[in-house]
């Protein structure tokens, strides 16, 4: 099994340091900002699906726009420049890139909410 400093580092460490010292004074703000960037960017990835396979190239800046803040917002540097490529493909109309950009998405979000909680929390 590999362990934390063989993964790969995704977001930013001055971000995770200051939530680290916002947890020793309001541990139950952290618990609440962790949730929040798991459920809000599990939705915002699944809406971007959506608006892909729609092809509403409107849809698809806005949400990866929101995807963006919300990662930038805790420091998650991976799903933040995801996003901006994603948005950035499909955009240009290269929709082979964009869609290989949102599986890769998909799994760096999956990886970064497993080491946020994981640095914040503890592992389990």
């Amino acid at each position: 099994m590999a362990s934390a400093t063989d993964r790969p580092q995704l977001w930013s460490e001055p971000a995770l340091e200051q939530l680290r010292a916002l947890q020793t004074q309001s541990p139950a703000v952290v618990d609440e900002i962790i949730e929040l960037f798991r459920a809000d960017s599990t939705r915002l990835v699944g809406d971007l699906r959506a608006a892909m396979k729609a092809d509403d190239a409107e849809a698809v800046s806005r949400l990866g726009h929101e995807l963006l803040g919300a990662s930038g917002t805790v420091g998650a540097e991976g799903m933040a420049s995801r996003a901006q490529a994603l948005k950035d493909a499909f955009k240009a109309g290269d929709t082979a890139r964009a869609e290989a950009l949102l599986g890769e998405l998909e799994q760096v979000m999956a990886q970064t909410h497993q080491q946020f909680s994981e640095a914040l929390r503890g592992p389990g």
